[in-house]
């Protein structure tokens, strides 16, 4: 007999897609899901994406990429779904305002405040919890350096009290923050997971 694994449904919401495929705001995103799995120890992802937070039945994570804001009833959605035990990751980017993420903050989907602030020179990854679930992969550096990633422009988050850093630039600002909510985790990524920010997508 063979064990057969269901693959888990990734929605991801494109806040800002675009007309060639290497410029969409999803496209290397969806690109690293759906490699196929060769490992037991990988988990499989089915990716679904809108342009707008659908229904959640089945869905195991959503990613909210550069999208500029959330209906109040969206918000309610989501919040359920996380304290259900979903994921939810948070990539902030260009079109995204800090004023219109009020609410998702107070709903404790964002794990902090962040207010716009360049970079004054090009930063790297150089410290991350190896020992986090969400980082272990990268603990031997053999499924990726990261701090061969460089960003050219990053949010300035400010966690809050709850939430964990999990990765930092050389400038010690947070690059990665995580929080509970309910059964549920959520993961704030302070650039887009396009490649206007830094060069992360075409990185192995």
């Amino acid at each position: 007999s063979v064990e057969v694994k269901e693959p888990m449904i990734a929605l991801l919401v494109n806040g800002e897609p675009a007309q060639t495929r290497f410029d969409d705001e999803t496209y290397f995103l969806r690109q690293a899901l759906d490699v196929p799995v060769t490992d037991a120890r990988q988990i499989a992802f089915e990716t679904r994406e809108a342009k707008e937070l659908g229904k959640l039945d089945d869905v195991t994570v959503v990613a909210l990429c550069n999208v500029p804001s959330l209906r109040p009833a969206e918000i309610a959605r989501l919040r359920s779904f996380v304290q259900r035990g979903g994921g939810l990751v948070v990539f902030l980017g260009d079109t995204v305002e800090p004023d219109d993420y009020d609410n998702l903050i107070r709903a404790q989907l964002v794990p902090g405040t962040f207010t716009r602030g360049r970079v004054a020179v090009p930063r790297r990854i150089m410290t991350w919890d190896a020992e986090h679930p969400a980082m272990e992969l990268f603990s031997k550096r053999e499924a990726g350096d990261l701090s061969r990633i460089v960003f050219r422009d990053v949010f300035d988050v400010k966690p809050d009290s709850k939430a964990v850093v999990l990765a930092r630039l050389d400038n010690n600002r947070p690059a990665f923050v995580s929080s509970t909510l309910g059964r549920g985790n959520v993961l704030l990524v302070t650039n887009p997971c396009d490649r206007e920010w830094s060069d992360w997508p075409a990185e192995r």
